[in-house]
């Protein structure tokens, strides 16, 4: 959790709890609250802890991932450029953007799309998906490895049409009323089916036909945060 990941660069840098809390204005006990409850950190927290830290990896605060810290002291970008976006970078704001919610769209997706009062655990301000992209959330399995891996985030994008037409050979996020999944979508074996087309080619997952009447929502998968850093 990015909790964590707050904690284990405190401890890297030899700052206190309660200096960076001084530092960044909140109270001396919310982050070790928040670790103990296992919550979430709210958006603003996470942009003061950015600016107050600047040689902090945006990426990894976020998932675990790449260097804690910016190379070459670097302080206005993330470890690389986004690949394919030249020099633009994904940032944490309090309302610019597109939001991130800190749920699993495996585990917990349901409650977002089905509560819009939730409220986001801040935003992410990527400039090639603002505008196209309704949510950024987690994802769980390795199913879509090396597309999209285990922890990665996704950028997903409501698709209101998907009973009249779908585009093959595109990676979706499925839900039905069992299950959510994210896969390439393919010709099923007949119009009232489609195919679930797992990247990963481990013997484990294969191909799966999905009757189309247990579909209930569908959503274009449109990048994943390891294709940006």
């Amino acid at each position: 959790m990015i909790i964590d990941n707050i904690y284990k660069y405190l401890d890297y840098k030899g700052i206190t709890v309660y200096e960076i809390s001084k530092r960044i204005g909140i109270s001396n006990g919310y982050l070790a609250k928040t670790r103990q409850n296992r919550g979430n950190v709210g958006g603003q927290v996470l942009e003061k802890i950015v600016i107050q830290c600047p040689e902090i990896n945006p990426a990894w605060l976020l998932t675990g991932k790449g260097e804690m810290l910016l190379k070459d002291s670097d302080t206005s970008k993330v470890e690389k450029p986004a690949a394919g976006y030249g020099k633009t970078q994904p940032t944490i704001t309090k309302s610019k953007g597109v939001p991130y919610y800190d749920v699993d769209f495996i585990g917990g997706f349901d409650l977002v799309f089905n509560n819009q009062s939730i409220t986001p655990s801040f935003y992410i301000d990527f400039s090639p998906f603002n505008g196209d992209t309704d949510y950024w959330v987690n994802v769980s399995g390795d199913s879509m490895k090396p597309l999209i891996s285990h922890g990665d985030i996704v950028a997903l994008k409501k698709f209101e049409s998907w009973r009249d037409f779908v585009l093959y050979g595109e990676m979706y996020a499925i839900v039905t009323d069992d299950f959510r999944t994210i896969k390439t979508v393919g010709k099923g074996g007949d119009i009232d089916h489609l195919s679930l087309i797992p990247h990963n080619k481990s013997e484990e997952f294969s191909n799966q036909d999905i009757p189309k009447r247990l579909i209930r929502h569908m959503f274009k998968v449109k990048g994943s945060i390891k294709k940006f850093f």
